[in-house]
């Protein structure tokens, strides 16, 4: 399914976006980050 395939491409790049961006942050940044995500993949 191309759909699927493009979800899952542009889930990846948000992934990796994401890695780099925590990557760029201050330690305590980083874990307020992580807690956001946490909080925002519950939904």
């Amino acid at each position: 399914d191309a759909g699927r395939r493009t979800l899952e491409s542009a889930e990846q790049v948000v992934a990796r976006g994401n890695a780099e961006l925590v990557a760029a942050l201050r330690p305590a940044d980083q874990r307020q980050l992580l807690y956001l995500l946490r909080q925002l993949s519950r939904v």
